[in-house]
């Protein structure tokens, strides 16, 4: 029996296998990260300061990351390297301070008394002459996804670079995505894009809602860019809207002519949805200022997103503020990535876009509206004189203003904005470690009949169920009492 066990032990050091029947397989490790950890040829070490006197709530978080790390090393087959501090000496809080992890504060009862107590919970990872210091793990979700991405960081040889255009009034990437973006990526900003087709080390190039009319030259430099195989997101505001008097100005940019020659054309108007994102709007009522929660049409709640696609395949809703609408011409190598609802139209001439006024659908085309499209495959240069043709990978949306934070963009838009960029940038294997943990769950619009369908239901099943119960012992004890005077 205990030769048995003992090779029980050793077939498992190399062996591990675990159920796991969560919808996103959330506590296994995903694919890419065994790819990317088998693909390690040095060693990766791992050091864990973690206290153990921490509060019992944080406990689960040292047991999963032991397992997690665990697992790792085993899929790592052997070029990743453990080590847990044992945080009881002195020398183990000094050396993790020296590191860079700092302690934090916990209020804890004991003795029926709040008490300020310092633990720390971090670790750090080395890679030849560099590390990784992750300062606290005080939450599991994204663990995973976190370590994934520092070690493809410290492994790389070099970092890809994206460029990301300015000087025509385009947007800023957010706090959030900038975080991300100079974690994983040279940012470069490109004032002049001129020489922008010259970059050849450019690994995706982000043109985020330009306000101006763009010169000749600049789209010239982007069609070079886009044909020679770099890889390009156009991000397109049709509308520049004042958000202190909801006043939408119609933006003159000169794509139009680009985007033909991809197979893609603008529509006019903005894109309305009665499927949206409700917005806090202030009132006055007397001496009071009144916040009033009031649905707004033009930023519509998109739900119809590809499940083909690794920039949409997990995602269940982005919000898309103040959007246009695509047609595709050419739809060779085209995935629709995001779709309008079946209840919106399109405001072909929108010059108010004021939540408090009523929407007027008289005369508006009925969508639903591509709002944002993918190309990959052979296309030809937007002008007579290039001739050159190139295997393109491009995304088009209809909207530039999901990236900005504060005109509805939230955590959906957030992790929408990295999986384009990692896409891009050929990251794949980000996306679907980060994407596993990010699950949003939005109601759908049902039917009147439906809604009061499942309200009976609520209301009269159980008491109806009950009944029938009731009944049915009833009629059994009733048979059984039969069977009894007839035996007598």
């Amino acid at each position: 029996m205990g030769v048995i066990c003992v090779m029980v032990n050793l077939v498992s050091t190399q062996f591990f296998t675990r159920l796991d029947f969560t919808e996103n397989r959330i506590y296994s490790l995903s694919p890419a990260t065994k790819r990317l950890l088998g693909r390690l040829v040095d060693p990766v070490r791992i050091k864990v300061y973690f206290d153990e006197t921490v509060p019992p709530e944080y406990l689960l978080q040292r047991r999963y990351l032991h397992e997690l790390l665990g697992e790792m090393s085993t899929a790592a087959r052997g070029r990743l390297r453990l080590e847990f501090a044992d945080m009881r000496q002195a020398e183990m809080k000094e050396e993790a301070r020296r590191a860079g992890i700092t302690p934090l504060r916990f209020t804890a009862v004991r003795e029926d008394k709040f008490e300020l107590q310092e633990g720390m919970m971090g670790l750090v990872l080395y890679y030849e002459d560099k590390k990784e210091v992750v300062t606290a793990v005080t939450q599991i979700e994204d663990i995973e996804y976190d370590l994934a991405g520092r070690i493809m960081k410290l492994t790389r040889r070099t970092r890809p670079v994206l460029g990301w255009t300015t000087g025509n009034g385009e947007l800023d990437p957010p706090e959030s995505l900038t975080r991300y973006v100079t974690e994983h990526y040279e940012l470069r900003r490109l004032d002049a894009l001129g020489s922008a087709g010259r970059d050849t080390d450019l690994a995706a190039l982000i043109v985020a809602g330009p306000k101006r009319l763009l010169s000749d030259t600049w789209l010239r430099a982007v069609d070079r860019a886009v044909i020679s195989g770099v890889p390009t997101a156009l991000l397109i505001d049709f509308y520049d809207v004042h958000m202190g008097n909801f006043f939408a100005r119609k933006n003159e940019i000169g794509l139009e002519g680009l985007l033909k020659a991809y197979g893609v054309e603008m529509r006019e108007g903005l894109v309305v949805d009665a499927q949206n994102v409700p917005v806090q709007i202030q009132s006055q009522q007397g001496f009071f200022m009144m916040q009033t929660v009031v649905n707004y049409p033009y930023i519509p709640r998109v739900t119809d997103l590809s499940r083909e696609h690794a920039v949409t395949r997990s995602m269940q809703e982005i919000s898309m503020p103040f959007s246009g609408a695509l047609s595709v011409t050419d739809s060779s190598g085209v995935t629709v990535l995001a779709r309008s609802s079946k209840e919106s139209y399109r405001m072909a001439k929108p010059l108010f876009v004021n939540p408090t006024e009523q929407i007027s659908i008289e005369g508006s085309e009925q969508g639903p509206y591509d709002l944002g499209v993918s190309i990959q495959g052979d296309r030809r240069g937007a002008y007579g004189d290039t001739t050159a043709r190139g295997r393109v990978r491009l995304v088009v949306m209809a909207n530039a203003n999901f990236l900005d934070e504060s005109r509805g963009g939230g955590t959906s838009n957030a992790l929408f904005g990295a999986n384009l960029i990692d896409w891009l940038a050929a990251s794949e294997d980000l996306i679907s470690i980060r994407s596993k943990t990010h699950t949003f769950r939005p109601l759908e619009k049902v039917s009147t009949q439906r809604r009061g369908l499942i309200k009976a239901t609520c209301l009269f099943l159980m008491p109806i169920s009950v009944l029938l119960l009731g009944l049915v012992r009833w009629q059994m004890r009733r048979l059984s009492r039969r069977r009894w005077q007839t035996a007598a």
